[in-house]
């Protein structure tokens, strides 16, 4: 689902009607003689990730085993991730499998340090604690996992809570579903258009038996261990676990053609601001055109000082913050969203922006100072990561569940290998116009028509849940 990163600034905008976005050049700000100064390139960025070693066992059971002997952090962490697509467990939507964590994985226990989520590419779980605490460690993961809290009282309580708010209007849950509908209608990851139904507890129960299957899963453990330490300490903890309800990994669903709406509607009245995003299919997980295309989404909108976020946000004014959330990620593909929250009268403006700076990247050239300062923010990002072991096996189990060798140590050399060709081929091909689809929910009915201002086509209006 979406999440919101930054918390940004109030800035005082432009105000009125929103006027036509000029097509977007990559220059050089004005020089000093200008009255400005002008901006130096980035300094050269040593290897941020320290070296490391990954070593790998299995478990009787068949669980993947990924150590990493990290001294000096004070801190171990232990992730169990289970690699199960939402197409794999029959689970059309993902609306169910995200039930699956806040129903059933959920410590009922003051001694159980361990934290649950279920997104599109399976479910994880995550305790952390102080060198040493190893069987602390796995003892909370096992708590959740092996002994779900399917018979609870809890459980009926937390389900029965959750599904019924399911009929109330959310604007990100209905932006995600109708997002999902226009890339990916037809297939498993698009919820059918109507109010979601999500059955029985019964029902929900055999999801994650589904989900959590340890013939899918991944036990990583980085801090101050021994490989020999933590296969002996898991085969004890997780001794006797076998599959609840066993099923083959599904072939990855054929993708439909994209829907011929690009523009969608959703009009709610209830809430003062506008929603407004582009999505597109984005690329594999893990491949070069991924890397570019983080990093052509960077130059263009959600970078501090790229033309998009300047134009948006400075100048406009028309939205505190512009950025990317993933959509989807499974082991074979991913989709992204651009855009952010709007001022209301603002909002066709600042997608004019957006898709401009877009249209821009196609265009070029690209101002090499540009893409060495995004290369260096989002090696930067990737810096955070690495620094603890949290983030290390958090990096490693999101290799391992979208297929690639569970080391990601070669990240740094994949960003400085991105060339500018490679983000202008990307931004002529994913980020195409005829590939790009926009979902605005809010009070939009007096700004509707200004939106084919895009060049997109005219607006189809939608309700929540992504019928016509």
């Amino acid at each position: 689902m979406k999440h919101a990163l930054l918390a940004c600034l109030l800035l005082v905008g432009c105000v009125g009607t929103p006027r036509a976005i000029a097509p977007l050049r990559y220059e050089p700000r004005p020089s000093a003689a200008q009255g400005t100064t002008e901006p130096r390139p980035p300094a050269p960025v040593p290897d941020p990730i320290p070296s490391f070693t990954v070593q790998e066992t299995k478990l009787a059971n068949g669980v993947h085993v990924v150590v990493v002997p990290r001294k000096g952090h004070g801190v171990i962490a232990v992730r169990l991730a289970f690699a199960r697509d939402i197409a794999d467990v029959g689970d059309t939507g993902g609306l169910r499998s995200a039930l699956v964590a806040p129903v059933f994985l959920v410590p009922e226990r003051p001694d159980v340090e361990a934290s649950a989520t279920c997104e599109t590419i399976g479910c994880s779980v995550l305790s952390v604690g102080p060198d040493g605490s190893l069987d602390e460690r796995l003892a909370s993961i096992a708590a959740l996992v092996l002994q779900p809290a399917q018979d609870s009282a809890g459980a009926g309580r937390r389900f029965a809570a959750l599904t019924g708010l399911s009929t109330a209007f959310d604007p990100g849950a209905s932006a995600y579903r109708n997002e999902m509908n226009a890339l990916y209608a037809g297939t498993p990851y698009a919820a059918a258009p109507g109010p979601p139904s999500f059955g029985t507890l019964s029902e929900l129960a055999a999801i994650r038996d589904r989900l959590l299957d340890p013939a899918a899963a991944s036990l990583v453990v980085v801090g101050d261990v021994t490989l020999d330490a933590v296969r002996a300490a898991a085969e004890e903890r997780l001794a006797g676990w076998q599959s609840r309800a066993r099923t083959a990994t599904a072939p990855p669903a054929p993708l439909a053609p994209l829907r011929p709406s690009a523009v969608v509607v959703v009009q709610n009245a209830s809430i003062s601001q506008v929603h407004a995003h582009f999505a597109v299919r984005a690329a594999t997980p893990g491949t070069a055109d991924d890397y570019a295309l983080s990093l052509a989404l960077d130059m263009a909108a959600t970078s501090p000082g790229s033309p998009g976020f300047v134009r948006v946000r400075e100048e406009l004014g028309a939205s505190y913050h512009v950025g990317v959330s993933r959509l989807l990620l499974t082991h074979d593909r991913q989709a992204v969203a651009v855009g952010g929250s709007f001022e209301k009268d603002k909002t066709v403006g600042g997608l004019e922006a957006l898709l401009s700076t877009i249209r821009a990247l196609r265009s070029g050239p690209l101002d090499a100072r540009v893409l060495a300062r995004s290369k260096a923010k989002v090696l930067g990002g990737w810096r955070q990561i690495m620094a603890t072991n949290a983030g290390l096996a958090t990096a490693i189990v999101g290799q391992i569940v979208t297929g690639q060798p569970p080391a990601p140590d070669d990240v740094a050399a994949r960003i400085a290998s991105v060339s500018a060709e490679d983000v202008q081929r990307v931004a002529r091909t994913l980020l195409a116009d005829e590939n790009l689809r926009v979902v605005v929910v809010g009070d939009v009915r007096w700004i509707a028509s200004d939106l084919q201002r895009l060049g997109l086509g005219a607006a189809v209006f939608r309700d929540g849940f992504g019928r016509d």
